[in-house]
C-alpha cells in the first residue's frame, strides 16, 4: 500500500539508521590482590600534559592518572587526556575510562598485545571458567553508527528500539544499557575476517553484546580511537571490563581501583565518582516469538520482541516506558485537524517500520488524536476522509475525543494545530511546557470546516512535512547527531 511516501509498507527500506552513541556493559569483575588505588596530586611523569590536566600516579608504581570531567570533554572535544588516552590504547596498552555505572580497563581487541595483558585480569576470556567455553567481552561503542559496525542490518524495530534506548529526545546519548543483538554466523565470520580477531572473542552463538556508555570521556576515547584504527566508526573493537576494589567490589571511583588493575593499567581516567552505583541493564532486541529474560518483560511485535535479560539501574518497568511513545495530536471538535495529522502519523510511522497502522501499539507507538472542545463519538468530516483517502489513509474509523487532563500527563509528545490549544494545555497543565509543541511552527494550522475537498487534500499535504519532522525530532523515525562533547 502506497502514501504520502509512494512506498509500501513491507518493502520500505530505513533510510536513516543508526547514527551515533552507545551500549550497556556486562563487564565482569577482575581479582585484584593488593592495596587499593591512590592519587598523589601534582606528579611527575604527564609530560606534555601536565600544564593541561590533572595528573597523579598510581600507588606502588601504577598506572598513570590523568584527571578529566565530562564538563572538560564538552569545552574540548579534544582534550589531552583524551588523545593520551587514545595514543595508549592504540599503542596496545590498557587504560581506565570511566563509565556512568562503573570504571572499567579498556583493552582493543585488534591488537595481540592488548589482549594478553587484559587476559591478565581476566583469564576466561581464552580458557572459560571452570572449563568452559572462552567468555565473550562487551563491545563498547561511541555512537549507533560505529555499532552498525559489529551487527547485520537491523530492522526498522529494532532500529528504533536502539534509537530509543540509547538516546535522549531525539538526540543519541548513551545509556547504561547493554543491547545483546542476533548476529549471523556470516556477519560474525565477515566482521571478526576484517578486524583480523577471533569471533569467540566478541560472539556467542547468539550473537553480540554491546554498550555506548552515557559519559562523555569514555565516548571520546572510543571515538578517538575508531578514528586511528580505520576511516569508518566501530574499527576499534574496544572492550572494557569492570575495574574491580580490592574486595572485588565494582570500583566507582577511581581511587577505589585495585591493585592488579592499577599496574596493568597505563593510564587511569579519573572523572570524579560515577553517576550510578548500579550496574547496567541488559536487555536482548529482536527475540524470534518473543521469550523471556532472566527479569522478563517481553514485548514488541513478532520477531521484534525484546527481554530483560538483567536489570540495573533501570527495571523492566523502566525499559517498557522507554520503548513506548504516547503522541496526540490537538486541534478544537477532534474531526478535521487533529485526525488528519495522527492518520498520517500513523501511516507514515507503519511505513517506516514496516508494519501496518493497527501494529502500532504492539509495537509501542500510541498515536491518537483530541480537541480541546471536543464532543465525543463524532466521525471525522467527509471532506477530510475524502482528502485522505486519495493518499491511501483510512481515517473512516475515527470518533472524537475529549482531551482530557489524564492524555496529557500521559504523553511523550503534544502537537497542536494553532497557539490558541498550546495556550489552553498550559494553562491546565503548566508542567508540560517542554513537550507541547505547534504542528508548524512558521504558523496556525486554520481549521478548514465547511470547505471543499480539495481545501482538505492541500492541508493534507502540507501536513505530511510537518508531521514527518515532528516524529524525526522525537527520535521516531531518525536521530539527530549529537553536538560535539555533548554529555
Amino acid at each position: 500500500m502506497n502514501g504520502p511516501t509512494g512506498r509500501s509498507y513491507r518493502t520500505k527500506r530505513l533510510d536513516r539508521r543508526l547514527e551515533s552513541p552507545t551500549i550497556g556493559s556486562d563487564m565482569a569483575t577482575p581479582d585484584p590482590r593488593a592495596s587499593s588505588l591512590t592519587l598523589a596530586a601534582g606528579a611527575a611523569g604527564a609530560g606534555g600534559v601536565a600544564s593541561a590536566v590533572g595528573v597523579g600516579v598510581a600507588a606502588g608504581g601504577g598506572g598513570e592518572v590523568l584527571r578529566v570531567t565530562e564538563a572538560d570533554v564538552a569545552a574540548n572535544a579534544d582534550h589531552p587526556a583524551v588523545l593520551r588516552a587514545v595514543d595508549t590504547l592504540v599503542a596496545g596498552e590498557l587504560v581506565v575510562l570511566p563509565t556512568e555505572t562503573v570504571y572499567g580497563v579498556a583493552s582493543i581487541t585488534r591488537l595481540p598485545a592488548a589482549l594478553k595483558r587484559l587476559a591478565t585480569l581476566r583469564p576466561d576470556i581464552r580458557t572459560g571458567k571452570n572449563g568452559g567455553p572462552p567468555q565473550p567481552l562487551t563491545i563498547h561503542v561511541a555512537s549507533l553508527q560505529a555499532a552498525l559496525a559489529y551487527i547485520d542490518e537491523p530492522g526498522p524495530w529494532q532500529a528504533r528500539a536502539m534509537r530509543l534506548l540509547w538516546g535522549r529526545g531525539g538526540v543519541q546519548t548513551g545509556a547504561p544499557i547493554g543491547l545483546r543483538l542476533t548476529v549471523s554466523a556470516a556477519r560474525q565470520k565477515e566482521v571478526a575476517g576484517r578486524l583480523g580477531l577471533d569471533p569467540s572473542l566478541i560472539y556467542t552463538d547468539e550473537g553480540i553484546t554491546m554498550r555506548c556508555p552515557a559519559h562523555a570521556v569514555a565516548r571520546a576515547v572510543l571515538a578517538g580511537v575508531d578514528a586511528r584504527m580505520g576511516a569508518a566508526p566501530g574499527q576499534g573493537a574496544v572492550v572494557l571490563i569492570q575495574a574491580g576494589t580490592p574486595g572485588g567490589h565494582p570500583a566507582l571511583r577511581a581511587d577505589d581501583i585495585g591493585g592488579d588493575v592499577a599496574a596493568a593499567a597505563k593510564i587511569i581516567l579519573d572523572a570524579g565518582a560515577t553517576r550510578f552505583s548500579r550496574p547496567s541493564t541488559l536487555v536482548r532486541l529482536g527475540t524470534a516469538g518473543g521469550g523471556t529474560g532472566a527479569a522478563g518483560g517481553v514485548g514488541g511485535v513478532g520477531g521484534r520482541g525484546w527481554s530483560v535479560v538483567r536489570e540495573g539501574v533501570y527495571d523492566q518497568r523502566s525499559i517498557e516506558r522507554m520503548l513506548k511513545h504516547n503522541l496526540i495530536f490537538v486541534c478544537s471538535g477532534n474531526t478535521c485537524r487533529s485526525p488528519m495529522a495522527a492518520a498520517i502519523a500513523r501511516d507514515i510511522l507503519a511505513r517506516e517500520l514496516q508494519i501496518e497502522p493497527d501494529e502500532l501499539e504492539a509495537a509501542g507507538l500510541n498515536v491518537i488524536s483530541a480537541g480541546t472542545m471536543a464532543a465525543n463519538g463524532m466521525p471525522a468530516s467527509r471532506q477530510g476522509v475524502l482528502a485522505l483517502d486519495e493518499m491511501g489513509i483510512d481515517l473512516s474509523g475515527h470518533r472524537s475525543r475529549q482531551l482530557e487532563r489524564g492524555l496529557v500527563d500521559t504523553a511523550d509528545l503534544i502537537v497542536v494545530m494553532a497557539q490558541n490549544h498550546q495556550r489552553l494545555i498550559l494553562d491546565v497543565q503548566p508542567s508540560a511546557r517542554d513537550r507541547v509543541k505547534t504542528l508548524d511552527p512558521d504558523g496556525d494550522i486554520e481549521d478548514p470546516i465547511g470547505s471543499d475537498t480539495a481545501v482538505y487534500k492541500a492541508l493534507a499535504e502540507r501536513m505530511v512535512p510537518l508531521v514527518r519532522r515532528h516524529l524525526t525530532d522525537a527520535g521516531l523515525i531518525g536521530m539527530q547527531q549529537p553536538k560535539t562533547g555533548q554529555g
